[in-house]
């Protein structure tokens, strides 16, 4: 870049120019015509006359070297006077130059989804709000799932004695099962005969001396308790040891009542209907006593083995009911809109929620296709939003060309810190710096002026032939071509050198050749 010329350079005196040359040499003409005069004059007059020839001559002489001196310092001070002050700056020859380029793109969410359910249903559940931010995973709405849960629960209770029944039938049966089968037939043939006889004076009498017993032991728990309560209310007894108390005659009174009740049905005799089902009951027994003698056969195993089965994709299918009664989240993100609240009866695939993933925003930039194959995926660069700055890296580069823009579109993927403060929608501009490698040199745009065929000029002060003054130059003009414009300076290419110094400002009024003086 260019630099100020901060030093001031030596300039050795040479010659007086040509005016003041010129004018000595008329001063000395015109003292030689005298004395050629003053000559003719002595041959007339004599030898008298050659003292006052001598003086003439000292006299001219003097008057020769007086005018000479005054005329030279005149001519330093109308030189110096006249010089065009003038800024210059110092360049330096640099081996390259960067272009900064912008591409104006639109910040979006590299994903977004209205979420729906895959079955009608009425809507119990709404767990999140417009703008909650939920990581993936988060439970978003639930249906109402108590029919489907209920069937669950029958089929899993289906299922159990189902696979109990084909666990026996695939075991066969055991000589412990027969005589169970046997004893239990024993029993119920037993209670059976006991009903249709009728209950006996014995079993009454029992169930007398049962319900007095009872009455006895209850009577005995209750003072219990009470006393108890009072040395609970005193503080000499625990909670928990009144409580012991209180308990034990609450489970004495309840042994009263059934067998008080078991008093009265012996009273009153056994009912028809308690015949029947008794009897019902001993031809089960026997049933099954004969099952076991006879053996399992094969099809009544495969039989119960596709009950099993069938009950299991019946659980399955309702398993597959559940889950699609409720919506969790697929991706990090917001939650943009809510269409409705709980208590609404939606159908399947109506929206629910709309979810914008935000964890790292994407820059959609469309860029000319000369500049998209310089770029590379995974290359950082500077984007722009606002009046803010990210860093963002290019997630990949879409292979087809706009036909309207004839662009490639360049997909950016933000910095994490960009997730609070970027909505997609937003405008960014995607600054890309290139690197040219040429050599030249910065100059201000100022210190240029137009030149022949499209060129550009500027004038280099160099050391001026006459030595009035140290601090005045002589302007020459350099041709130089004009590579690359930034704001006000100008990147050129041309006869310059290195540490030259180029005059800045008031270029329009120089010319080549004119005499100026440095500004330092």
């Amino acid at each position: 870049m260019a630099q100020k010329f901060s030093e001031k350079p030596k300039i050795e005196p040479s010659d007086l120019n040509t005016n003041l040359n010129t004018q000595t040499i008329n001063v000395v003409e015109t003292a030689q015509l005298q004395l050629k005069q003053q000559r003719s004059r002595w041959k007339r007059f004599g030898t008298g006359a050659i003292a006052g020839i001598v003086l003439v001559s000292g006299l001219a002489t003097v008057a020769i070297r007086r005018s000479t001196t005054d005329r030279s310092n005149t001519l330093d001070s109308s030189i110096v006077t006249s010089a065009l002050p003038v800024e210059v700056v110092r360049v330096d020859l640099v081996n390259s130059y960067e272009v900064s380029q912008s591409y104006t793109g639109e910040i979006e969410a590299p994903r977004t989804s209205n979420l729906s359910f895959e079955r009608s249903g009425l809507v119990v559940s709404l767990f999140v709000n417009e703008g909650d931010s939920i990581e993936a995973g988060t439970p978003i709405a639930q249906l109402d799932t108590s029919r489907l849960d209920s069937q669950r629960l029958e089929l899993i209770a289906q299922k159990a004695q189902a696979t109990a029944r084909l666990q026996e039938l695939e075991a066969g049966p055991r000589t412990e099962d027969i005589a169970t089968a046997q004893a239990v037939l024993a029993q119920e043939t037993a209670i059976l005969q006991e009903l249709q006889a009728g209950p006996r004076r014995e079993t009454i009498d029992t169930a007398r001396a049962n319900v007095r017993n009872i009455e006895e032991r209850l009577q005995l728990a209750q003072l219990q308790a009470n006393r108890r309560e009072r040395l609970y209310r005193g503080g000499a007894v625990s909670r928990e040891q009144f409580d012991e108390a209180a308990t034990a005659a609450d489970a004495l009174q309840a042994e009263l009542n059934a067998a008080r009740r078991q008093l009265d049905e012996l009273l009153t005799g056994t009912r028809v209907e308690q015949i029947d089902a008794q009897a019902a009951r001993v031809d089960a027994a026997r049933s099954q006593l004969d099952e076991l003698l006879t053996g399992t056969r094969i099809e009544q195993i495969d039989a119960q083995a596709a009950i099993v089965q069938q009950i299991d994709a019946q659980i399955a299918s309702l398993d597959i009911e559940r889950r699609k009664s409720s919506i969790d989240a697929p991706f990090s993100g917001t939650v943009s809109v809510r269409y409705l609240d709980e208590g609404t009866v939606v159908g399947e695939g109506e929206s629910i929620v709309r979810l914008v993933e935000n964890t790292r925003p994407e820059v959609r930039v469309g860029v000319p296709t000369d500049v998209a194959a310089m770029l590379n995926v995974g290359e950082r660069h500077r984007v722009n939003v606002g009046d803010r700055t990210y860093s963002a890296d290019i997630r990949s580069i879409l292979p087809e060309v706009d036909a309207a823009t004839r662009t490639q579109t360049v997909i950016l993927q933000l910095e994490t810190p960009a997730t609070i403060e970027i909505a997609p929608g937003v405008v960014a501009r995607l600054e890309l710096t290139q690197t040219q490698s040429i050599e030249g040199f910065w100059l201000p745009t100022a210190a240029l002026v137009r030149a022949d065929r499209g060129l550009w000029a500027c004038y280099v002060p160099i050391e001026a032939e006459t030595p009035a003054s140290e601090s005045v130059y002589r302007i020459e003009r350099r041709v130089v071509e004009v590579i690359h414009e930034q704001g006000d300076l100008v990147f050129v290419r041309g006869t310059l050198q290195s540490g030259e110094v180029v005059v800045s400002n008031r270029t329009q009024r120089l010319v080549p050749g004119q005499l100026v003086a440095l500004n330092f």
